[in-house]
């Protein structure tokens, strides 16, 4: 979910040992991107697809499985990350098909109408949705499709902890009506939105991370700063366990 605050450099470099290995960066599961993919009627049949904040690329990898032709471009702004989908590419025979770029989103300067699909699994709000559905329009060609998952609530009415929590941590959190709203607003079509299972979150998220968690606590028990980070983590496991009916990622697929 990558939901840290403002890390410094110290910080940082604690996350990514954290995460480091995981096949994933947020939540997601093959499903899931299968069901979205399944969904954008009248693709081409070698289509050209932006991954935007690709991560260690479980998402590409798993389009690839998809089709047989499929090109994808892959961005990234940690090269540690690359690294990792460039080997996984590798060794499943898929490298040719792949173009790796560290990259900030942000910075992201393609030809206009470049791609026939954005995706873009847990990323979005790095810039806001917002701001995504407006900027990367531009690299779409006509008709093209958007693919990306958010954070959103779930229910109006919650506890108390989990809006309190989500409100400092992610203030930008919208429900799915609103989310859509958004779509609707820049000049997209909505073709289908789903709430990501839980499964997604504990067993491919999650479980990889708490396995790590209790050596690296140890590792770093007199630094006040690192143990913070391990903290935050561990908050954010703890409060999906227990609020997981309130919120969740909702897959977003819409078409220009």
């Amino acid at each position: 979910m990558c939901l840290e605050d403002s890390m410094n450099p110290v910080s940082e470099a604690v996350f990514l040992e954290i995460h480091s290995g995981n096949l994933r960066e947020g939540p997601g599961d093959f499903e899931s991107t299968k069901r979205a993919f399944l969904a954008m009627n009248g693709l081409p049949k070698a289509p050209e697809i932006l991954d935007v904040g690709c991560g260690p690329g479980q998402q590409t990898l798993d389009l690839l499985e998809l089709s047989d032709h499929v090109r994808i471009t892959a961005v990234d702004l940690y090269p540690q990350y690359l690294h990792q989908l460039e080997e996984r590419v590798k060794s499943n025979g898929h490298a040719q098909r792949v173009s790796l770029l560290e990259m900030d989103m942000e910075k992201m300067n393609f030809d206009r109408q470049s791609y026939d699909a954005i995706w873009a699994e847990g990323s979005a709000y790095i810039i806001g949705v917002p701001e995504a559905l407006r900027v990367w329009k531009r690299f779409l060609k006509p008709g093209g499709y958007l693919a990306f998952t958010e954070l959103c609530w779930f229910s109006e009415e919650r506890p108390t902890a989990i809006d309190d929590y989500l409100s400092r941590l992610y203030p930008p959190i919208k429900n799915v009506g609103q989310n859509l709203a958004l779509i609707d607003a820049a000049g997209y079509q909505n073709i289908i939105s789903f709430a990501l299972p839980k499964e997604a979150w504990i067993q491919n998220y999650y479980e990889p991370i708490m396995t790590r968690l209790p050596a690296i606590r140890e590792k770093y028990r007199d630094d006040e700063p690192a143990l913070r980070v391990v903290e935050s983590e561990e908050e954010e496991i703890r409060m999906y366990k227990v609020y997981s009916d309130y919120y969740g990622y909702e897959f977003f697929v819409c078409r220009l």
